[in-house]
């Protein structure tokens, strides 16, 4: 059967609000089949037929089309975890469009499929890295979609770390201030030029000083009991870089050196929740498509 995988990602890298998004190698792969009705296996119980957000994008696209959805069997192997901020329900998202637009014969681009998975999600900035892979940049407006890839320095070592418990995107969404100071705006600005850029050339001090943000990261932090803790560690063993990945709970280190895992493992004994810590590496080609 054919399948599709469609990778993790992380989203906002600090200053970079609803903007940037990287592409890693973790991933969730859906097979599929054409049957006479749909069919979903390899999920758990609370996303089934009708909760279920790839069912839910694939019809999608053949109301765009005014046509009524070919039945399927959908199997899904998850490696993502769920609402932990590494991009799970935007990997659900791409996979019921491109297997749509598999299944009806490719009337789409990969430039309308990003335009409509970022319609479904509300934003691009986990949809579109999770399509074409690595460092992007991107803004919906008008039905407009802007998108501008960066390269990343192969000095860097990204490590996440996942806690035992998940955060709702909403909840994330909603200890945000509505409005923001002009010094605020102005700080985020100046970091995500900098972050670009020291994540380009691998420079340590541009990244450790462009990660900081004053948007989101201050009061998300309060919903991630461990949050400083995380953050005191990972300095300690040589993280250059710290933030929240997403919407969070899971938080995000950036290295140059080889990532102590052990050293830091030993350490996370004394948070107050249980935290897996994954080595990452970028995914530099985005959603794939295996027949």
């Amino acid at each position: 059967m054919p399948r599709v995988v469609v990778p993790a990602t992380s989203a906002n890298l600090g200053p970079g609000f609803d903007v940037l998004g990287l592409c890693f190698d973790l991933s969730n792969t859906f097979t599929y089949s054409i049957e006479s009705d749909f069919q979903c296996t390899g999920f758990s119980s609370e996303y089934d037929m009708d909760h279920n957000l790839v069912i839910k994008s694939y019809k999608t696209i053949f109301a765009l089309l005014s046509q009524d959805p070919i039945p399927i069997h959908l199997h899904a192997q998850c490696e993502i975890p769920i609402s932990r901020g590494l991009g799970s329900s935007s990997s659900c998202i791409i996979a019921g469009c491109v297997i749509a637009n598999e299944v009806l014969n490719h009337p789409f681009t990969k430039e309308e499929i990003a335009k409509f998975a970022t319609t479904i999600e509300g934003h691009p900035d986990n949809v579109i890295p999770c399509l074409f892979g690595g460092l992007v940049a991107s803004k919906f407006n008008d039905n407009h979609l802007f998108t501008v890839s960066y390269p990343i320095s192969t000095k860097l070592h990204f490590l996440v770390l996942i806690p035992d418990f998940e955060l709702e995107t909403a909840t994330a969404r909603e200890i945000l201030k509505p409005e923001i100071s002009r010094i605020d705006a102005i700080s985020n600005i100046q970091n995500t030029l900098l972050l670009l850029e020291g994540l380009r050339t691998g420079n340590e001090a541009l990244i450790h000083e462009g990660i900081n943000d004053t948007i989101h990261v201050p009061y998300r932090k309060t919903l991630i009991e461990d949050y400083d803790i995380l953050k005191h560690i990972v300095y300690k063993h040589g993280g250059i870089g710290f933030t929240i990945s997403g919407a969070g709970p899971t938080c995000l280190a950036i290295f140059t050196n080889e990532i102590p895992i052990d050293d830091i493992n030993i350490e996370l004994v004394t948070c107050a929740h249980h935290w897996k810590i994954m080595e990452m590496f970028i995914n530099m080609n985005g959603t794939r498509i295996e027949v």
